[in-house]
């Protein structure tokens, strides 16, 4: 990898979170545009979904602030095609 150039800094972005929040939007698009459920159940759903994505976006700011703390070591290296839901994207590359 080549040198960064002047204050600019590497920034790992843990990838499961990333996946993590773009399966949240996917949850609360499918959620939003189907024919609510019964006993207030799509709000309730609305609601824990929004929980989940403060919690996601949490643990990203964490992982950043951890980050900063290691700013000169390398950021570790996580293989995910193990997991099913990263599994295609490691086969269609």
């Amino acid at each position: 990898m080549p040198p960064i150039a002047g204050n600019v800094q590497r920034m790992f972005v843990d990838p499961v979170a990333i996946k993590a929040l773009h399966m949240l939007g996917e949850i609360e698009t499918l959620i939003s545009t189907t024919t609510p459920l019964p006993d207030n159940r799509t709000a309730r759903c609305m609601e824990l979904l929004e929980v989940a994505k403060a919690l996601t976006n949490e643990l990203m700011k964490r992982g950043s602030r951890n980050q900063e703390r290691t700013a000169n070591s390398s950021p570790p290296f996580f293989p995910l095609a193990h997991l099913p839901m990263f599994a295609q994207h490691a086969r269609a590359r």
